[in-house]
């Protein structure tokens, strides 16, 4: 075996690994796009009609609120994908709410977001407190198949019934 022969084998090789390596990264992509479109089906189906739906509410009702949309783009298909939704709600009835730092972290949050694996979405609310600063947590994640138009009405109403009772209660201080 010459020296010729050995260097000619390790370029086998090499191009052989690189073939390999680019049929999994192909494997990988198509594997994330089809979890992006069935965690965008999953938001743009279930989730944002339900939040959209509770905004109107609130408007009507004449309470502060605001709705955030995260997006990202399909690096394969270049389409928009929602990856997270927040809700941020004053229990208060106010004709406008000037933006305040202070008053934001007053604010009653739900959160909507994809985990990292893109096969779950988490559903968090967070209530502030002000004695002590502190914010109480409350979330579940679910499997984007779990996930149906009760479910996600329900949370929005726990999170909607939960702020106003916390804003009513004696643990905020105004």
């Amino acid at each position: 075996m010459t020296i010729k022969d050995i260097l000619d084998g390790f370029s086998r090789d090499d191009k052989d690994v690189i073939n390999k390596l680019s049929e999994k990264e192909e494997r990988v992509k198509l594997e994330i796009e089809t979890l992006l479109v069935r965690l965008n089906r999953c938001f743009t189906e279930i989730i944002l009609p339900a939040v959209f739906d509770v905004e109107n509410d609130l408007n009507q009702a004449g309470y502060w609120n605001q709705l955030n949309i995260g997006q990202s783009t399909s690096q394969t298909s270049g389409k928009p994908n929602i990856r997270e939704v927040s809700l941020f709600f004053y229990p208060e009835h106010t004709e406008s709410f000037s933006y305040d730092p202070k008053k934001i972290d007053t604010t009653y949050k739900a959160y909507i977001t994809a985990t990292g694996n893109l096969r779950k979405i988490t559903f968090s609310i967070h209530f502030p407190k002000r004695i002590p600063p502190v914010v109480e947590i409350d979330d579940v994640t679910l499997k984007t198949e779990e996930i149906d138009t009760s479910r996600v009405n329900d949370f929005l109403e726990n999170f909607i019934k939960g702020a106003l009772d916390t804003y009513n209660s004696d643990r905020m201080l105004r």
